[in-house]
């Protein structure tokens, strides 16, 4: 069983559709902000959160504030169904953790894929 509900943005409010995997993350240990909103503050800087790319709602950024919430991030996402983890990011650290392209591959469609790897100009 999952907690599916709407997660409002901590910036401006707006609902989001959300999934809580198999109830093993309360909802007030995540902290979600909407594709057009930016990070508010550092405190969120702080805490670990992943990006999840959805092409009606832009990149979500989901915090974890715990420990439980990161150990199941994987599960709590947008619930749209049709959006793809993009980032993971560790304690504010500015660069994403070092993922294998294995792992990528798993979580991002081919053709994002490659543009990801694609060389910067």
């Amino acid at each position: 069983m999952c907690d599916c509900y709407d997660e409002p943005c901590k910036v401006c409010g707006k609902l989001i559709p959300f999934h809580l995997g198999d109830y093993d993350t309360p909802r007030l240990e995540i902290a979600v902000i909407c594709g057009k909103c930016q990070i508010p503050d550092r405190s969120f800087m702080e805490k670990n959160y992943c990006v999840w790319e959805d092409d009606g709602l832009g990149n979500i950024k989901v915090f974890s504030l715990t420990k439980r919430a990161w150990e199941n991030h994987e599960m709590n996402c947008p619930n749209t169904g049709k959006c793809d983890l993009v980032g993971e990011f560790k304690s504010g650290k500015p660069k994403p953790m070092q993922i294998s392209t294995t792992h990528i591959c798993k979580i991002v469609k081919p053709k994002r894929l490659k543009r990801m790897l694609r060389p910067e100009n």
